[in-house]
């Protein structure tokens, strides 16, 4: 599953579902899911906090994507 921080993701992670998460401005050490099923990818720190998620790279979670599969 491909998700942003939603309540859906942190359901998916409690199922035991593999997730790609596109995290934005939250604090990952805060708000990150319980169940370490979840791999994150980060937008670019130096953008406003709203364009964080919109600054994640293609390739970044098609990178996340590879690595979840292999």
């Amino acid at each position: 599953m491909i998700s942003t921080d939603t309540s859906l993701m942190h359901a998916a992670d409690a199922c035991g579902v593999r997730t790609i998460a596109l995290w934005g401005p939250a604090p990952w050490f805060k708000n990150r899911p319980a169940n370490g099923h979840v791999t994150p990818v980060f937008g670019d720190e130096k953008t406003a906090p709203t364009e964080r998620t919109r600054s994640i790279a293609v390739e970044a979670v098609g990178a996340a994507v590879e690595s979840l599969l292999s």
